[in-house]
């Protein structure tokens, strides 16, 4: 049974922008990388064209990179604090090396099938909302 589920890719933020071998990876795996991949880079670096030319001389651009996919979880585990833990393990790993301040430059998606397998499927389309999804609190009261 699955209850929650995340994937990630972490590496430099230099290796994210210009080491070939790196962006052909990310922006062939899926579309949804693609897009995670063009919107950390335009977003953080406006400057730089996407996709950045891929130039050994480039200045050393300093942070780690970590984009996280189809994130999910279960509506009968949401609110326990899973989802803030699991992104927190994520991150904690893609750090692990780093012993000074470091950047990190992140971007996530939700799980785009969420209630569509599962013990949560449903006819309707889903919207998510973090508020109502997944914020700790009262799972019967308002939030």
């Amino acid at each position: 049974m699955i209850i929650a589920d995340c994937s990630a890719i972490h590496a430099s933020m230099h290796d994210f922008l210009f080491w070939e071998p790196a962006v052909e990876y990310i922006c062939t795996e899926s579309d949804w990388m693609y897009l995670e991949h063009y919107t950390l880079c335009t977003s953080a670096f406006p400057k730089i064209p996407y996709p950045a030319p891929f130039d050994e001389n480039k200045k050393l651009v300093k942070g780690e990179a970590l984009i996280y996919a189809n994130a999910y979880v279960t509506t009968s585990y949401r609110r326990k604090g899973i989802f803030s833990n699991m992104l927190q393990t994520v991150r904690d790993h893609a750090l692990r090396r780093c012993s000074d301040h470091v950047d990190l430059y992140s971007v996530i998606t939700l799980d785009p099938d969420i209630a569509c397998y599962g013990p949560d499927a449903v006819d309707e389309p889903y919207i998510y909302s973090y508020e109502k999804d997944d914020r700790c609190g009262s799972a019967t009261g308002p939030l």
